[in-house]
């Protein structure tokens, strides 16, 4: 007599079928090793923007240096923890684009990961097309370090669930304002070029030691310090004296310290091959 299945085995089925079909979608897309194609011209007269951008396809790169790839690259935290990249011009555009399979493959990644690759794909481009050869060092760097405060973070998590996915189309930064959907690394990138844009610009990078995370939606607003930069009070937010108030407001502080930190040291490089 044959024996029907029980529920159990039919979800117990059904979950191993659900897992098998989740590995083999992982499995379809290979890793890449490289950028599928590669851009690298000087940049022109009048640029419109400067440093890297990130896309779905690729990044593009605007009035950047050699050495501003290599901390690109190698995620330092400060320009000048990039030793003997003696030329600093000139400035190259560059645009690097994946195929579809790398695409599929980024976009699977969680943002931590993703990061983690970029640069992989970037020393790559800079082993290629510049024949870059360097070696780790250390050196000591004074930053401020961005930290979770006593009563803790007060930033919305992003989650599409939450509602607030309209926070990211309107994501921007500018002297005296940060809005939009972030990572607390990409808030501390923010906030080190928001520094040095001001009267009181500090030669001090930001660093992430927040230990958080995910995507905050965040909407920090304080007055402009510099006269050149008019930083007007937006209606829909409460505008502080300073960054680190607004911070402390989000449940964030800046602390200055001086680290150990990693550097890269330049073997040797050629200028580019530009197309």
């Amino acid at each position: 007599m044959m024996r029907r299945p029980t529920s159990f085995s039919i979800c117990a089925t059904s979950l191993l079928i659900t897992c098998f079909t989740a590995v083999s979608q992982q499995q379809a897309h290979s890793r890449p090793t490289a950028y599928d194609v590669v851009s690298i011209k000087l940049e022109g007269k009048d640029p419109t923007s400067n440093g890297f951008r990130y896309t779905i396809t690729g990044v593009e790169g605007s009035t950047v240096t050699l050495a501003d790839m290599i901390k690109e690259a190698y995620g330092l935290a400060d320009l000048r923890l990039v030793k003997g990249a003696t030329v600093v011009k000139p400035t190259y555009h560059i645009i690097a684009k994946l195929d579809d399979d790398g695409i599929a493959y980024m976009r699977a990644l969680p943002p931590d990961e993703a990061v983690l690759l970029r640069r992989q794909l970037l020393q790559a481009m800079l082993a290629d097309r510049f024949k870059l050869r360097v070696h780790h060092v250390s050196g000591q760097l004074n930053i401020y370090s961005l930290e979770v405060g006593k009563q803790g973070v007060k930033l919305p998590l992003f989650t599409e669930e939450a509602g607030n996915a309209k926070a990211s189309a309107t994501s921007f930064f500018k002297s005296g304002r940060i809005k939009g959907v972030f990572t607390m690394t990409q808030l501390a990138q923010i906030l080190t070029l928001s520094k040095k844009v001001g009267s009181d610009a500090s030669d001090r990078s930001v660093v992430n030691n927040t230990g958080l995370t995910g995507r905050y939606v965040i909407d920090l607003t304080w007055t402009a310090t510099s006269a050149a930069v008019q930083s007007p009070a937006p209606l829909d937010t409460e505008v502080y004296s300073s960054a680190e108030s607004a911070l402390d407001h989000a449940g964030l502080k800046l602390i200055p310290k001086l680290v150990v930190a990693d550097a890269i040291t330049v073997d040797s490089a050629t200028p580019a091959v530009l197309d």
